[in-house]
């Protein structure tokens, strides 16, 4: 029941989020199926084992990085263009900087 009525109050006060785009059917740039999972197989059943056996895979040293590097920064993990889209979305910057104040420039 409560997630039907949670259904409801997002159906009602949501414009772009994922129960309008998946529930709904409304089309969301960041929400959208990937062309990578749609490519695992055309019947359904087929493509969401294929997908299980994808995400549970141990990840390359590269891609293993990225996401600790997402765990300790609190940044998004994922593609570029789509850091860039959400980044736009939501009016922030998702760009890595150092930490601390910057540093004093000095005078010639």
């Amino acid at each position: 029941m409560s997630i039907y009525c949670s259904a409801r109050r997002e159906r009602r006060s949501a414009g772009s989020c994922k129960f309008a785009c998946h529930g709904i059917g409304r089309a969301d740039a960041l929400l959208d199926s990937t062309p990578a999972y749609e490519a695992l197989s055309a019947r359904p059943a087929t493509r969401r084992r294929r997908w299980t056996a994808y995400v549970q895979r141990m990840p390359d040293a590269d891609e293993l990085a990225a996401i600790r590097r997402s765990g300790e920064t609190g940044l998004p993990y994922g593609e570029s263009s789509w850091i860039d889209r959400l980044a736009a979305r939501l009016s922030l910057d998702l760009n890595i900087r150092p930490r601390g104040r910057p540093g004093n420039e000095k005078s010639l």
